[in-house]
């Protein structure tokens, strides 16, 4: 037993050297640097949504019927969401969490539950048919209801044998059953037009390029097929014959404000707001290091604008300055809250009506790259 332990004591040693050597000569862990903060002027201030929000702190969902952040409220939802969807009325969501999709209304009440869905990341090992894409929601334009896309007929990547479904979820009737089978697989985005009757969806040529058609629902019938032009714009539509959900909005506006006018971006250690005619510097620091991948890190991420596109989030992790902070676009004070919030709103073709096509229905804004690269330049 003595033996034993010596054995182990002296194994434990090993393994403790070893660690320690991988991570100086290695990894070089002690060469790496946090992001830092260095020059920032915090304030107090009250800030506001244009439109009710629900968001997230500590893991549990609350609402704010009035667009302000409310402290000390009880939370609809007692469970760390991965995505929310909310209505364009402001007044329920969809919220999804393990595979698992649940509507609820603004107290939180279940309305209707899907529990056969894939991952957020879909990949083809998670495809199979008659299951939903978590990722593939579409409030409809008066918020009775909304779309989800169902792999029908699902056989593997690419595959002409694959066929998708939309099915359509009514909150008055709780009813839920398809609204068209579609004939060939819809691989990516689909939209429902603002008369009811057709259905806009994604689909790959024969060539490989994505394009979309325009479907009538009661039949079936293609009415129309719509391609990428020089300008990116697609062919023989109009954004206002459609009604987008931009559920990705946190990402595909990449800071910029929701009418296009402003951004936000954080450019070589400063964080910077700029609307073509003004550029402010709103704090200053240095960025992260890790020395074994050889790159850097920001303080921040996840900037995104509130609807009214007066006030931005961003989630700050930094060596001295954490939490969430917020910025007044018209005064440029900032504020940081101590916790991490995330703000959780619709934004559809209403607020943007600028689109493109990138692979996907876009909002046509300027890139956060190419402005972060001019600013740091200027």
């Amino acid at each position: 037993m003595k033996k034993l332990l010596i054995i182990l004591l002296i194994l434990g040693v090993f393994l403790v050297g070893v660690n320690f050597l991988l991570q100086r000569f290695f990894f070089k862990s002690h060469l790496n640097e946090s992001p830092e903060i260095t020059e920032i002027k915090l304030d107090n201030f009250e800030f506001n949504s244009s439109k009710p929000f629900f968001y997230s702190k500590g893991g549990k969902i609350y609402y704010s019927s009035t667009g302000k952040l409310i402290q000390n409220q009880n939370p609809v939802w007692t469970t760390q969401p991965e995505k929310v969807y909310v209505s364009p009325n402001s007044e329920f969501a969809i919220v999804y969490t393990d595979k698992e999709l649940t509507l609820i209304d603004k107290k939180g009440k279940v309305l209707f539950t899907i529990d056969d869905c894939t991952g957020l990341y879909t990949v083809q090992d998670e495809r199979k048919s008659k299951r939903f894409l978590s990722t593939d929601i579409q409030w409809l334009p008066n918020s009775k209801g909304f779309l989800i896309s169902q792999d029908r007929v699902w056989d593997k990547n690419f595959s002409d044998k694959n066929k998708t479904s939309i099915y359509k979820y009514e909150i008055d009737t709780k009813r839920f059953s398809p609204l068209i089978h579609l004939n060939e697989e819809c691989t990516g985005d689909f939209y429902p037009f603002k008369d009811g009757e057709h259905l806009f969806y994604e689909y790959a040529t024969e060539d490989g390029d994505l394009a979309f058609k325009k479907v009538f629902i009661r039949s079936n019938e293609i009415v129309s097929n719509h391609f990428q032009d020089d300008s990116l714009n697609l062919t023989g539509i109009k954004s206002e014959e459609l009604f987008i959900n931009y559920n990705d909005y946190k990402s595909t506006f990449q800071g910029n404000s929701h009418d296009g006018t402003k951004i936000i971006v954080e450019s070589w250690g400063n964080l910077y707001f700029d609307d073509n005619d003004t550029t402010v510097n709103l704090l200053s620091g240095t960025r992260g290091k890790n020395a074994f991948k050889g790159n850097s890190s920001g303080f921040s991420s996840n900037g995104y604008f509130l609807p009214g596109n007066r006030y931005f989030t961003t989630t700050i992790k930094s060596k001295n300055v954490n939490g969430t902070l917020v910025v007044d676009t018209e005064t440029f004070k900032t504020m940081i809250l101590d916790d991490e919030y995330e703000f959780y709103f619709n934004v559809n073709n209403s607020d943007c009506s600028e689109l493109e096509f990138r692979h996907a229905i876009v909002p046509r804004v300027r890139f956060a790259t190419s402005v972060s690269n001019e600013l740091h330049y200027k």
